[in-house]
This record gives structure tokens, sequence and C-alpha cells, in this order.
């Protein structure tokens, strides 16, 4: 464990410079815009439009990581880049940081951007795309919420709803998670009343019909690989085998975000999920 903690950290310096190289490429063909919907800096959409005219009917909506905190859609704009090139058009949406607003603000937020993307592309066009929820650590927990708190906001209805990509999320925070993650989570939730609202696993109560695809590292020390397995043991319980854990001997970061970075087998995964679904 101790071994797999050193290996994390020491793959941060590569993997920054990575992503920054990543972003700095020219994408042909490819256009970003950007949008806010609140006066934080984080209060922002980036809406990436792809010149390719294969038909999709599938939008990605995107949100990053950072432990709540950190983090904004500029960082991780290869992203967008990546679902883009493969003919997605993709949202990445931004929050604000729990180090000056509490859950549920950061929910709040992506909902807000939800809606500033609906306000953009026109009802017409925006009842006609199956939407993908896609976030990383703590973003995978915002949009593994958003999904099943779905019936609150019908915004995105249960039909358009496709599915849910998580990465190395805390989809349970009653699992072994560091010290440090056990911070950020005292951090983002201050009202205890509201503890049971920011714990994806808690808000599992039968009939979500929402397929889940949650992939987390065997090496994860940051997150112990439980979360991920005991969120998909519970959702299949109540909803079949509508959730799917897929396990890679990989970490938290590096090997996380590698996934849009790099041809892996993970990434022919995401890929292979997104199109199975209707």
């Amino acid at each position: 464990m101790l071994r797999w903690a050193v290996e994390e950290y020491l793959s941060m310096p590569i993997l920054l410079v990575k992503m920054l190289i990543a972003n700095q490429r020219k994408k042909k063909g490819i256009r970003v815009e950007k949008i806010y919907f609140g006066k934080d800096h984080g209060q922002y959409v980036l809406f990436f439009h792809s010149d390719d005219r294969r038909k999709r009917n599938k939008l990605i909506f995107f949100v990053h990581g950072g432990g709540w905190i950190f983090g904004l859609p500029d960082i991780y704009r290869f992203i967008g880049y990546f679902f883009a090139r493969t003919g997605y058009p993709a949202i990445l949406v931004g929050h604000r940081s729990s180090l000056f607003h509490k859950f549920p603000d950061q929910l709040e937020d992506i909902e807000k951007g939800l809606r500033k993307s609906v306000e953009k592309l026109g009802m017409g066009e925006w009842k006609t795309l199956k939407i993908i929820l896609c976030g990383h650590s703590s973003g995978g927990q915002l949009a593994a919420l958003m999904a099943l708190n779905g019936e609150k906001d019908p915004i995105v209805c249960r039909e358009q709803l496709s599915g849910v990509i998580t990465l190395g999320a805390p989809l349970d925070l009653s699992a072994k998670r560091n010290y440090f993650i056990k911070k950020l989570v005292k951090l983002l939730v201050k009202n205890p009343m509201k503890w049971h609202q920011a714990n994806p696993i808690e808000q599992i109560h039968g009939k979500e019909e929402i397929p889940f695809f949650c992939i987390h590292g065997k090496k994860d020390t940051i997150l112990g690989m439980d979360q991920a397995a005991n969120f998909v043991e519970k959702y299949n319980q109540y909803n079949g085998d509508l959730g799917k854990l897929f396990i890679a001997g990989n970490l938290h970061h590096s090997d996380m975000i590698q996934i849009f970075l790099s041809g892996r087998t993970e990434t022919k995964a995401v890929l292979e999920w997104i199109q199975e679904r209707e």
C-alpha cells in the first residue's frame, strides 16, 4: 500500500505536464465556447463542438475532480477534445469551491450548468440527445448524485439520461478513505443533517433504471476500491444488473486521467460502454 501511495504522488508531476501539453495542442475542427452561469470563477461550462458530421445522438456531460476544492473545466480541456474527436459533443462543467461554499452548493452548480447547456442548445435539439453523465473523483460523486436525484429535477428526464460513468469516485462515504479525503469530505459537508444527502450509496432507493459504469483503480490508496464495489453491489440489488464495476490495476489520478490521454484498455471499455447505451 505504501509503495502504491508513493507511486501515486511521484506520478503527479508527469501527469500534469501531459495534461498541459494535451490542452495546448491545436485541435482542428473542434470549437470551444465558454459560458458563465454565475459570478464565481468556477461557475461556467465549456462546450466542445466538432465539425465531424458523423451523427451522434449522445452528449457527454463531464464534472471535474479536485476534492470539491480545486480544479476548473479549463484544466480538463483535453477530455472535451477526446470526446469531440470521437464525434460526441461534450460539456465540461465547473462549480464553487468547498473552501467557501458547502454542500449542496456544488450539486446545485452542476445542475445550473446543465440548465445553461439546455439554454445554449435550445430545447428542440436538447430533447433529441441522450445524456451521459461522467465524473472523475469528486466529480464522479456529483455526477452520481445528479443522476440519483434526477426525479427532483426534470431538466434531464429518465428517457434522456442514458448512463453514468464514474472514475475513481467516492460513492460510499462510509467506506475506506485516507486521512486527507476524510478532511475534504468534512470540509464539504459541514451540516451533519446533510451527510446522507451527499453520500451516493444512500441515495439508492430502487427504480433508478440508469446504467452505471464505475471504474476504480485496484492501487487507489486515496479512495479504496470498496467505494465503487459497495455502490455497485447495492445498486444491482435494487436495479438488477444495471451497475457495472470495472476494476483496473491503476492509481487514482494518473491512470484514471490517462484514459483520455492515451489508448488504454479502459479507454476502449469507456467508448464501447457509451456506444452500447440506447
